[in-house]
């Protein structure tokens, strides 16, 4: 299955994510300049199976346990998405977004979690999540999540926010 990124007639380049669990591989086109993506997880499984779908693509991927971590990160490193997860052990991933978008305006947060209630995919997008997505989550829609985020950041860089 493959998708388009939004990256219309730029120079794209075809990556290819082999679904973990099923074997299957998911196409995605996606801009021929790098794209860098910080994932805030404290699950070392979730983050290593979300890194080799994302590096696949390819995406350059910076890999973080905690909000602390990230925002060192953000200190060294100009990202264009970041995915956190809601529940960052004692922390919590809507105020680790916040800080993250606030040391890199324009920041486009892509918030996942295991622990999906309306209540907080409302205040996550009130409170400046670009998306929200429940885990699991098959590989082809995360990667088209994650390649609609891109084009987002890119479209707010180009006019300019």
């Amino acid at each position: 299955r493959g998708f388009r990124s939004g990256a219309g007639d730029r120079g794209v380049t075809d990556g290819a994510s082999r679904h973990a669990d099923a074997g299957e591989f998911v196409s995605v086109e996606v801009p021929d300049d790098a794209v860098v993506d910080a994932l805030v997880d404290d699950d070392p499984g979730i983050l290593q199976l979300l890194q080799l779908h994302l590096e696949a693509v390819p995406y350059a991927v910076t890999v973080t346990q905690s909000g602390e971590e990230a925002l060192a990160e953000v200190s060294r490193t100009v990202f264009e998405v970041a995915i956190v997860d809601l529940r960052l052990g004692e922390e919590d991933g809507i105020e680790v977004m916040e800080r993250l978008q606030a040391r890199q305006p324009g920041l486009v947060v892509i918030i996942a979690t295991a622990h999906a209630t309306i209540e907080s995919a409302v205040a996550a997008t009130k409170r400046g999540a670009f998306d929200y997505v429940t885990k699991p989550f098959e590989a082809g829609e995360f990667l088209h999540r994650v390649a609609r985020a891109v084009e987002a950041w890119r479209l707010r860089h180009e006019v300019g926010e």
